[in-house]
């Protein structure tokens, strides 16, 4: 009977740990998945041969590649009903019914040439090409030069007015591209694979010298120390959630702003990584040569990722002295400030008040969790004291 119940149990925390890694989809079969986007109906891929899409969470892809006149893909975004793709030569088509159908795009491009990235900011789409960067406002009927002319810019981010391109080094417009500058103090002379905003940390990729970030908004510069990884290829964020994808060493995720990091990778074949997208509660990661694969987001960053975050406004974030909050409050609220070790650093009870401050001017610099008991809610949210 003891036996029998230890090989049910080693059964079931095997079963567990098999559940926990990453799952292959069935496809697609190509070399490359150079981007994954969804919409409400459908998973899409780009490839070197061409755009595939699921309906079913990647069990099933189809080619949808009709009227596309260029099937190598480098880049995808979605706007509203639109699917909007960037080929390798023949500038930017966009279809209006899931893929099934494509039309060339490109009315205001100077050129048929190679878009290597597309960032959609609400109502625009911004496209990065091998001879500067274009918007649209108008879902892709015509596009607009913001500058940087004859240059490859291979990644986009946007908060605010404050606009970042990366491509053979960083250019900084704080006014919406109106005018842009070179900000580059402290980074190594090496391209820039892919960049991103984390509330209002700058992130960015070198192609083989790692991770960088910024805490003024790119005037200057520092590497990661805590990530060792050099050869890097992908970067996303998912509100304060990073993960980065790298060449031959899978997939790191940092919950804490990038003041350290854990290997995601178990049972992730395929380490080279291409692209990522948080798609539900899976990140869907596309590989060099194995196709996509996904994992439950809830085995990565654990419960807190569900939490009703939204409700919660924390500002500023980064904060020095002080922190400002409004949340849904019941008669009674507990607020707990706490550090990465668990530590309850602030603890403070509110009384029918939406609007609190709280003095974080004693505590040291680093990242801290704010754990609000209101009722029976339990909100986290995450800050960083600089």
């Amino acid at each position: 009977m003891k036996k029998s119940l230890l090989l049910l149990l080693l059964l079931f925390n095997i079963v567990q740990y098999a559940n926990a890694q990453w799952q292959k989809t069935n496809g697609p079969v190509c070399d490359f998945v150079y981007s994954i986007k969804s919409n409400d109906s459908y998973l899409f891929a780009s490839s070197q041969i061409g755009i595939f899409r699921s309906g079913d969470g990647g069990d099933n892809w189809i080619s949808v590649n009709n009227g596309l006149k260029d099937s190598f893909v480098f880049s995808l975004e979605i706007l509203g009903n639109k699917v909007i793709a960037g080929t390798k030569k023949n500038g930017i088509f966009i279809s209006s019914n899931n893929g099934n159908n494509w039309k060339e795009a490109n009315n205001g491009l100077t050129a048929k040439r190679t878009v290597w990235t597309l960032m959609d900011d609400n109502e625009s789409i911004y496209a990065g090409l091998d001879f500067g960067l274009f918007v649209t406002n108008d879902y892709g009927i015509i596009w607009g030069s913001l500058g940087l002319p004859m240059l490859d810019i291979v990644s986009i981010a946007k908060t605010g007015s404050f606009l970042i391109a990366g491509g053979h080094t960083v250019y900084i417009s704080e006014n919406n591209g109106i005018t842009w500058n070179i900000k580059n103090n402290g980074l190594p002379n090496d391209d820039i694979a892919d960049l991103a905003i984390c509330d209002s940390i700058v992130f960015i990729l070198t192609s083989n010298w790692g991770l960088y970030k910024s805490y003024d908004f790119g005037d200057n510069w520092e590497a990661d120390a805590t990530f060792n990884i050099n050869t890097c290829k992908k970067i996303l964020v998912k509100d304060s959630d990073i993960f980065v994808g790298t060449y031959f060493y899978g997939i790191y995720y940092s919950s804490d702003y990038g003041q350290s990091w854990k290997n995601i990778s178990d049972g992730l074949a395929y380490k080279t990584i291409y692209s990522m997208e948080i798609i539900d509660d899976y990140l869907y990661a596309g590989t060099y040569q194995g196709g996509v694969w996904k994992r439950k987001l809830s085995e990565i960053v654990g419960v807190e990722y569900n939490k009703a975050v939204d409700e919660i406004t924390v500002c500023p974030n980064p904060a020095s002295e002080k922190i400002y909050l409004k949340i849904p409050l019941s008669s009674k609220t507990e607020l707990n400030i706490i550090d990465m070790n668990g530590n309850v650093l602030i603890k403070n009870n509110y009384h029918d008040n939406k609007n609190i401050e709280v003095n974080i001017d004693k505590i040291p610099k680093g990242v801290y969790i704010l754990k609000i008991i209101s009722g029976n809610e339990v909100f986290i949210e995450k800050f960083l004291k600089q």
